[in-house]
């Protein structure tokens, strides 16, 4: 039986306490600080280690009935790669030779022309026109957001390759979302994370 994390920390320091996955955290930061101001509506695409994200509705995060809504890497089936950061730093380490400590250190020295990138970028290309497909059908928001860790040249190049089914009804296509890299950029868990009271309270 899991704990539940928020109800220790109030009972031990009598406050309320909000507790939040980290890609609906980097969506409630984005929403209050970057495209937020712009949409109500919005999916989010958290990458850094693994991948995730979620989802916003009329400005408020939707965490679903067990708080797993807008894990979009559970989209995928199993012969689909994880477009997350590690597995780039898995891609370049073995296609590069290049190996670092930490998820952070590998960012501060990235350079896309590194081997391995464009491997990676194939991938995440696959992985990704599905899942953006599955979340302008499902969700039909106001825009997608490629955001987290992710390098803005990453992100750039992914916008770029990504593309939306050609559904048509009655000889109309569907309208498809506005891909975006986030506005919200610096460590978007720990803003978010820290909006959380500020948005209950106050907004």
């Amino acid at each position: 039986m899991g704990v539940e994390i928020g109800r220790v920390f109030k009972d031990a320091l009598g406050i309320p306490v909000w507790v939040e996955n980290d890609g609906t955290a980097a969506a409630v930061g984005e929403s209050l600080l970057g495209y937020g101001r712009e949409v109500d509506d919005f999916a989010y695409l958290h990458f850094a280690a693994g991948f995730g994200g979620g989802l916003i509705r009329n400005g408020r995060a939707v965490r679903g009935v067990s708080g797993n809504a807008g894990e979009f890497g559970g989209m995928l089936p199993p012969d689909y790669a994880s477009p997350s950061l590690g597995k780039l730093t898995q891609i370049v380490k073995a296609e590069a030779g290049l190996s670092y400590p930490t998820l952070q250190a590998f960012l501060d020295a990235f350079d896309p022309s590194w081997a391995g990138v464009s491997t990676w970028l194939q991938a995440a290309e696959r992985s990704l026109t599905l899942i953006v497909n599955g979340i302008g059908s499902a969700v039909d928001p106001g825009m997608i957001i490629l955001g987290g860790r992710l390098p803005e040249v990453l992100a750039s190049e992914l916008i770029e390759r990504l593309h939306f089914y050609p559904a048509e009804r009655r000889g109309f296509r569907r309208p498809s979302p506005p891909l975006r890299f986030a506005a919200s950029l610096r460590d978007p868990v720990a803003v978010g994370a820290a909006m959380l009271p500020l948005q209950a309270v106050f907004f």
